[in-house]
């Protein structure tokens, strides 16, 4: 038996093919192409930090997914459609907190009265959360002006 760099014990005839094709030690490129060469034993740690790596927008609401090292330029060219998604749950966070002003009032078995407390600076449309009532799920949806 004998001694790899990396700490293995490996038999002598099991050595050079230990050291060619198995040792955790062994020069490695980075599978995104990022061109690091790093150790075998850290492509995945690399992998977590790695700039060509694919991660979703940070954005609430923005289903966009891109490498990582082109975020910049996709927060710069998606600004308008970013600040409309902010704006959007900003309101969807209005509303959680305004649930304490929401209540329901069951009037009969077919209807329910459904009370919100609205701003009048509130930006247009407005939709409510989710409400359950009779075994479904209804949403409020209020707009300025004629249908």
């Amino acid at each position: 038996m004998s001694n790899c760099a990396c700490g293995a014990r490996v038999r002598r005839v099991d050595m050079h093919r230990h050291r060619t094709q198995l040792c955790p030690c062994l020069p490695a490129s980075c599978p995104l192409t990022c061109g690091l060469e790093l150790g075998r034993k850290d492509v995945p740690f690399h992998m977590v930090i790695c700039p060509k790596r694919i991660v979703q927008c940070g954005v609430p609401g923005c289903l966009d997914v891109i490498r990582q090292s082109e975020m910049v330029v996709h927060i710069r060219d998606n600004a308008r459609k970013h600040l409309g998604l902010y704006a959007i749950d900003e309101q969807a966070k209005v509303w959680s907190l305004k649930e304490a002003t929401v209540y329901t009032e069951i009037k009969s078995k077919s209807a329910v009265v459904l009370t919100w407390l609205v701003p009048n600076d509130w930006k247009w449309p407005i939709a409510s959360p989710l409400v359950q009532a009779f075994d479904r799920e209804w949403r409020l949806v209020l707009t300025r002006g004629k249908l």
